[in-house]
């Protein structure tokens, strides 16, 4: 592009000779960024949401706390471990107990686990899965420990307001079937 001119003005400028089917810049692009982890290629979302493109913009940021309120997580798995916040135990009747004052958070099922494996796996370590943000921080929220997993609405919504007010900027609660004004006033105050 000549000096004074921006690749707008010049690219109008060409087209208008008429000597040219089209006038684009040469982008510089990069090779999709693609994880070593070696169960990466069986994570079949991956694909359907583009998180491939998706990482060659970010991978996420440490300064991102995401919560999930769930059945809590595994505090050993080597691609969640390293990532992991304090939590807080949510299940229980009375207010959520964090971790540091005896809340259990450690996963009582495997579908918490499985969801926060999802969005924050470690990846690019040569190690298991890849998550959707291999970057971000993960706080475990245990709403749950039955069997089933299933857990009573009012813990689910008193475990989201407790990541609220402990720094989670990202919340996610996998559970569905219900939509109440207590769900939508969690929803305001988150």
């Amino acid at each position: 592009v000549p000096l004074g001119s921006t690749i707008e003005s010049y690219a109008r400028e060409l087209r208008a000779t008429g000597d040219y089917a089209y006038v684009e810049p040469d982008w510089l692009l990069y090779p999709a960024l693609t994880p070593d982890d070696p169960l990466f290629p069986s994570q079949w979302h991956h694909p359907v949401i583009e998180s491939e493109a998706a990482w060659d913009r970010t991978v996420g940021s440490p300064t991102i706390v995401c919560a999930v309120c769930d059945t809590g997580i595994d505090h050993a798995h080597p691609d969640l471990a390293p990532v992991l916040v304090e939590g807080a135990d949510a299940s229980g009747l009375g207010p959520a107990l964090p971790e540091s004052e005896g809340g259990v958070a450690e996963d009582a099922v495997g579908h918490g686990t499985a969801v926060a494996g999802c969005i924050g796996a470690a990846g690019d370590n040569a190690e298991g899965v890849s998550g959707i943000g291999w970057d971000l921080r993960l706080m475990p929220v245990r709403v749950s420990d039955a069997p089933s997993g299933s857990a009573p609405l009012s813990s689910i919504l008193k475990g989201a307001r407790w990541a609220a007010e402990n720094g989670a900027q990202i919340i996610n609660c996998s559970y569905e079937g219900v939509s109440s004004p207590s769900v939508q006033s969690t929803g305001a105050y988150v």
